[in-house]
């Protein structure tokens, strides 16, 4: 739910949006997977409350005094998210719609094109598509920018309502318009939205001899033990003997996924998660392995302030049972469990039940206590302990065995979008022939190829020339002559990722910009130094 988003992006965006991206989907993490039956309506003590009674009066007047009809749904909507969130910021109610949509994603799927998108300063482009959906049948590209969808203009949509409008029923057809780079006339395709992957392991390759690399970002469903399991198998016949678990940005997700993954790599009667619930109403319960043959080979994780719930009852598991080397930055802090409830009328409730402790008694959860719900969702700093259980050990997240935090450079946060932007749009050119002087940048057709043969679209001095001439001819870029050091580095990398993103895909994007990840790095010097065996 590494963002673009599926219809998920190159590794470009700024970690603050991250942390709002994850207060968003937050509230899907940490789920008891079987929804209970309808809920029951509220008893004849709850009903005969003073304030019930007067939000029921307040409702009436709207009804019958309010300048025009009310839309009920909405209204109702509002009032009960704003009620929920009053008690935390991950119990939330779904309209019917957005519940269908999240069941969907639970499962492990969702309906649309197959198309992987992002905003960038002039629009939402499209960054790649995934092979057999039907954005690839139909045509689309690395650069396309949509333009209009069902014959409305989307020149001031944000990449989340183009996401709304793109995705839809199976079955259903859109109309996407685009403007391709080197066509004379806008392109429509009318696509059938079919069921589309929405995977948890976005990508697994071997970053080194021996050395397998997994990306485990994409939230926790259904299918993740599978795909995850199935990915270690593959690395495995590939020669490797250690292995390296990516959980940045990790949202969560299922708790019954977090134990399943947590005990491939568990023996018998290793505790994985404790789950307290409302004191008096349910007791404690422990989650212990039951495998008798987990995996053995040297485990590294990295995790940052963005991995959250269930990636966070993972990486906790682990680390309490020394089974893993966490490398990074401290996790988000998100320990609560939520239970799905159906409501009538295909309406749904996902409401805060129970929170969970690592094996070694540590409550991963955050207070809210201190800054409120804007600084608990921006900020990694204001640590507490769970307001109603200060005596159990943590304070929040999960602190990693070798902290490795980002490096500090020169260029800020508002100056790399531009760089990003800029060489996104100079690359959207180059790939399509329209470059002087790289004429053999033009990429016809996106083919994934593997690693080794990943070698092509060096930046050198010609290129670095061309992209200054560009950004030259272009003043609204705003960018500032000369670059930094620190300037000049990011802009060869983002020019040679979104090249190979373009001829190769966005996964083969990934793998380069991961050659030379700082945290990546560290934790591979731990892999290799780790006895097998």
């Amino acid at each position: 739910m590494g963002g673009g988003t599926i219809e998920r992006s190159l590794r470009s965006l700024p970690p603050v949006y991250g942390c709002l991206f994850l207060l968003i989907i937050a509230s899907i993490a940490g789920r008891i997977v079987h929804p209970p039956p309808v809920a029951d309506p509220p008893c004849r003590s709850i009903a005969d409350n003073p304030v019930v009674r007067s939000f029921a009066q307040a409702i009436g007047v709207i009804q019958k005094q309010y300048s025009k009809p009310p839309e009920w749904e909405a209204l109702t909507g509002v009032a009960i998210t704003r009620m929920l969130h009053s008690l935390d910021p991950h119990s939330s109610f779904y309209d019917r719609s957005h519940f269908t949509e999240m069941l969907n994603e639970q499962d492990s799927r969702y309906y649309g094109i197959g198309a992987i998108i992002n905003q960038r300063r002039q629009g939402v482009y499209v960054l790649g598509v995934i092979p057999g959906t039907p954005a690839e049948r139909a045509g689309m590209r690395y650069g396309d920018k949509i333009v209009a969808i069902d014959g409305t203009l989307t020149d001031m949509w944000s990449q989340n309502k183009v996401l709304a409008n793109v995705r839809g029923a199976a079955g259903t057809e859109v109309q996407i318009t685009v403007e391709r780079v080197g066509l004379p006339r806008r392109q429509t395709y009318t696509i059938e939205r079919d069921e589309v992957p929405y995977p948890s392991v976005l990508n697994h390759f071997m970053i080194r001899p021996g050395m397998g690399y997994v990306d485990l970002t994409g939230g926790f469903s259904q299918q993740t033990t599978n795909e995850l399991s199935a990915a270690i198998n593959e690395l495995k016949s590939q020669g490797m003997d250690r292995l390296l678990i990516d959980l940045r940005q990790n949202p969560g997700g299922l708790l019954k996924q977090a134990i399943q993954a947590s005990e491939l790599f568990l023996p018998t009667g290793s505790v994985i998660v404790s789950v307290v619930g409302r004191e008096g109403r349910t007791v404690r319960r422990s989650y212990v392995s039951e495998n008798q043959a987990p995996e053995t080979l040297p485990l590294a994780l990295l995790i940052d302030e963005g991995t959250a719930s269930a990636a966070e009852i993972l990486a906790g598991a682990l680390q309490d049972n020394g089974r893993a080397c966490l490398v990074g930055e401290e996790s988000f802090g998100k320990g609560l469990v939520q239970t799905i409830f159906r409501l009538r009328d295909g309406t749904g409730l996902s409401l805060t039940t129970a929170r969970y402790l690592t094996p070694s008694g540590r409550s991963i959860h955050r207070s809210m206590a201190v800054g409120g719900l804007y600084d608990y969702g921006r900020s990694r700093k204001l640590k507490g302990p769970f307001p109603d259980h200060p005596s159990e050990a943590g304070v929040g997240g999960i602190n990693p065995d070798l902290p490795d935090r980002p490096g500090k450079t020169d260029v800020s946060e508002d100056e790399r979008l531009r760089l990003r932007d800029a060489s996104f749009e100079f690359v959207r050119l180059a790939s399509a022939g329209l470059i002087p002087g790289l004429e053999d940048w033009r990429v016809r057709r996106t083919e994934a190829v593997q690693r080794s043969r990943r070698t092509e679209y060096a930046v050198n001095p010609l290129v670095r020339r061309l992209f200054l001439d560009f950004v030259r001819r272009h003043p609204e870029w705003l960018i500032s002559e000369p670059l930094s050091e620190s300037a000049r580095h990011y802009v060869d990398r983002r020019i040679r990722a979104e090249m190979i993103s373009a001829a190769y895909g966005p996964e083969s994007a990934d793998q380069y910009l991961l050659d030379e990840d700082p945290q990546v790095l560290r934790a591979l010097d731990w892999l290799k130094r780790r006895p097998l065996p």
